[in-house]
């Protein structure tokens, strides 16, 4: 699709039946979205055109067939879409989009039929709390992968991650062991995934590597993840491997190294203005001190 060309057909039939911008934004999103949209700078979800559908008296079939859409162009759009909500962590809203779209002929595929068996997997265990539905759905999405694609997607390393994350926080400290390990060695061959992903992943990582009592190993995954951020010159989770170092060496009877650590996490967590976490290591600090003397 051309991207104007469905703002086009939007702003023709909101003018055709005299609905302001602000009349069709009303509820469903800001005035500035539609105004983005009808300029062509934006392409709506289906979820938002069902919306302004439902709003102009109209369905979303007179929408499609007064435009032309590109296939390419929708998909990313719908990806992008759900990339927010994930991010935002809207999983009722998630829900509702992918009930939407997962029956578009443009995800009728085994890549499509995947991912938003991820993303089902993905809502029902952070709405229900159905952690082995989840688990259930997300193996099984990983399973049904064409058996001619021998290599890790995205979409792959997505599902991998969601498992993870969820036997993380249901305590099955043994398979997030095994599959964040599996995790970081496919981030050695999958160069698409992004330098926030990658930290997060060794982050979480080295949580359960601490409720394992894998101290050393811990330290390791610290020690990297920190270069990798100081290779990007950036701060992102910085002090939070600094007071995980901490925490670690403290367990390990290391003082010294223990409150070092501890203090250069004080001063970036000083610096972003984290109040309540100051107050944390503050705690922990004395914690250590006394337990030294």
């Amino acid at each position: 699709m051309k991207s104007f060309e469905i703002g086009q057909a939007i702003r023709e039939f909101r003018r055709r039946y005299g609905i302001t911008q602000g009349d069709l934004a009303a509820g469903i999103c800001d005035q500035g979205l539609i105004s983005r949209i009808e300029k062509g700078n934006v392409i709506p979800s289906s979820y938002l055109l069902v919306q302004f559908a439902d709003r102009m008296g109209i369905s979303v079939e007179d929408i499609i067939n007064h435009s032309k859409f590109d296939n390419v162009e929708y998909v990313n759009e719908v990806i992008h879409q759900v990339d927010l909500m994930l991010k935002e962590k809207n999983y009722i809203e998630l829900n509702d989009f992918c009930k939407l779209e997962q029956n578009n002929p443009l995800f009728n595929d085994d890549q499509g039929n995947r991912y938003f068996l991820w993303l089902e997997a993905t809502c029902l265990y952070y709405i229900e709390g159905d952690a082995k539905g989840s688990i259930q759905m997300l193996t099984h999405a990983l399973q049904s992968k064409e058996t001619s694609k021998k290599s890790n997607s995205k979409l792959d390393f997505s599902i991998k991650n969601s498992l993870c994350v969820i036997y993380g926080e249901t305590e099955q400290y043994d398979l997030a062991y095994n599959g964040y390990k599996s995790l970081i060695e496919d981030l050695r061959i999958n160069v698409n995934v992004d330098f926030k992903s990658k930290i997060k992943i060794h982050y979480n990582f080295t949580k359960i590597l601490l409720h394992l009592e894998l101290y050393n190993e811990c330290l390791t995954y610290c020690d990297a993840a920190v270069k990798m951020i100081r290779a990007q010159d950036s701060m992102f989770l910085l002090g939070n491997f600094y007071y995980q170092s901490g925490y670690t060496h403290w367990k390990l009877s290391h003082i010294e190294e223990a409150i070092q650590a501890i203090d250069k996490a004080e001063v970036i967590f000083t610096i972003e203005g984290k109040q309540n976490v100051i107050e944390t290591i503050t705690k922990r600090k004395k914690e250590i001190l006394s337990a030294n003397k």
